[in-house]
């Protein structure tokens, strides 16, 4: 089972969420909203470098790619939080 971080937890990210965790994953749910609705199985976390602690993989569902730059490049970006050899998937 691969511990799997989802950043975005909207129209297209919750969903993804779930069917990761009923795929048997280990999710955790990050979004720059706090208080979306409980997707089952899924741990939400309001930190950012808490949400990618150990993570093997990072699903990036937000808006457009000025959001994807600073999620992951801007001050306190999540590139500084990943685990050597953890991949990015980008799906904004």
């Amino acid at each position: 089972m691969s511990s799997v971080t989802v950043l975005g937890l909207g129209t297209m990210g919750a969903p993804m969420a779930g069917h990761l965790a009923r795929a048997g994953h280990s999710v955790r749910g990050w979004n720059r909203t706090p208080g979306r609705a409980a997707i089952p199985g899924v741990t939400q976390v309001a930190a950012l470098n808490e949400a990618l602690s150990g993570a093997d993989a990072v699903v990036l569902s937000v808006s457009d790619t000025p959001d994807v730059e600073e999620l992951l490049l801007g001050a306190n970006g999540a590139i500084a939080y990943l685990r050597a050899g953890a991949i990015v998937i980008d799906t904004s």
